[in-house]
């Protein structure tokens, strides 16, 4: 999936091409360009309580900016919340969501993330890091203990990443166990996290040593220090 530009803000490509690895990445939302105040206006408290779980809908039932600029009517309580959905839905397609249970993942994170300003009252932007903790989850089993149960188990990696891509929540060794290649895929593209394990695995193999599998805890420790520095780049890592 490339990125989009959607509503305020402004979404970079993630998948480059092969010759691209070696140039700078830049950070793929620019949370700047928000409207990034913690309160919910009147209008937002409405909606929200008058939709309740069906934000799990959002896709469905969000109008198109094409339809509401084309004149098309549209759900009052959609507009309403346009300011909360626009950032969340640039964070989503910034993400390269390889499978079709990943892209229904993030879609229901989204919508989880759209519940809880509901439930908190305030928007996200404006949450403690207690209260991201409790929504992410210390662990997976915490994490379903706290949500409805039309909540997913696949919805935690796209709720993660969203979380990250808007500069909420970078603590992720705070969050336990979970697939930390998949995540580092996700978040800065297939491809290039592909190129930048081979590389790795490529010298690791040249000094003699088993490589760098996807699957092992060398990848997920490469991956934690890759997000720990905000960018794929293996040039840009410095030592501690």
């Amino acid at each position: 999936m490339t990125g989009l530009a959607l509503a305020q803000g402004t979404v970079r490509p993630m998948t480059l091409a092969a010759d691209e690895f070696g140039k700078a990445w830049y950070w793929p939302i620019e949370v700047t360009r928000y409207d990034r105040g913690g309160a919910l206006t009147a209008e937002e408290r409405t909606a929200l309580r008058a939709l309740g779980e069906d934000v799990r809908y959002w896709q469905q039932d969000r109008p198109s900016r094409l339809a509401v600029l084309s004149g098309r009517p549209s759900d009052p309580h959609w507009r309403a919340l346009d300011r909360l959905v626009a950032p969340l839905a640039d964070a989503l397609a910034a993400l390269d969501l390889a499978t079709e249970t990943q892209q229904q993942g993030g879609a229901t994170a989204v919508a989880l993330l759209l519940h809880h300003c509901g439930a908190e009252g305030t928007r996200f932007w404006g949450w403690s890091p207690a209260t991201w903790l409790r929504l992410l989850g210390a662990t997976q089993a915490a994490y379903l203990a706290a949500h409805p149960t039309w909540v997913t188990r696949e919805a935690r990696h796209g709720l993660i990443a969203i979380a990250y891509l808007l500069r909420c929540w970078t603590d992720l060794p705070a969050l336990g166990e979970f697939q930390r290649v998949a995540l580092a895929g996700n978040v800065f593209g297939q491809a290039r996290l592909a190129a930048t394990l081979a590389t790795v695995h490529a010298v690791l193999t040249g000094w003699g040593y088993r490589g760098l599998a996807p699957s092992s805890a060398g990848a997920s420790l490469l991956c934690d220090a890759l997000f720990a520095n905000a960018s794929p780049r293996l040039a840009e890592l410095t030592p501690a």
